[in-house]
């Protein structure tokens, strides 16, 4: 019965979670795009897990908005993405050319980011909820119906 129960919250924290990504995604897409130049380009070890070392892509770019020149780090809004392969972050940084378009938050222009979140983690994290929240559900309704 806990276990059911623990998966049902895990389930509704993981509609949250997409929740959030979703808003994010169409607050980003609503802000203007200026122009900008990427200065450095880096992929990083962030963190071993499982004997595994996790690596994340890391860029700087500039920009000018509100009347300033700004400098943003943000890849997405949410934060970055990590994983175990080294060069595919490399290659995810290649695809990125060095003139780009910055998204930047009109009312606090020192808030950019250069993509919104992608459609795949908000399916990912939605889709994990439901199957959760189910076998969640089938516990209980298998227990006590």
């Amino acid at each position: 019965m806990f276990g059911a129960i623990l998966l049902i919250l895990f389930g509704f924290a993981g509609l949250g979670y997409g929740f959030v990504l979703h808003r994010s995604r169409n607050l980003v897409l609503s802000w203007p795009q200026v122009p900008g130049k990427i200065f450095h380009r880096e992929v990083v070890r962030t963190k071993r897990h499982k004997g595994r070392w996790h690596y994340a892509a890391r860029l700087k770019y500039a920009y000018l908005a509100g009347g300033a020149e700004h400098v943003g780090a943000r890849i997405y809004r949410m934060g970055e993405g990590s994983s175990t392969s080294e060069s595919g972050q490399r290659k995810f940084l290649v695809g990125i050319p060095e003139d780009v378009m910055v998204r930047v938050d009109p009312y606090h222009p020192e808030e950019a980011c250069l993509f919104p979140e992608t459609w795949t983690l908000i399916a990912l994290a939605y889709g994990l909820s439901l199957v959760f929240l189910g076998i969640g559900v089938g516990i209980i309704v298998k227990k006590y119906i």
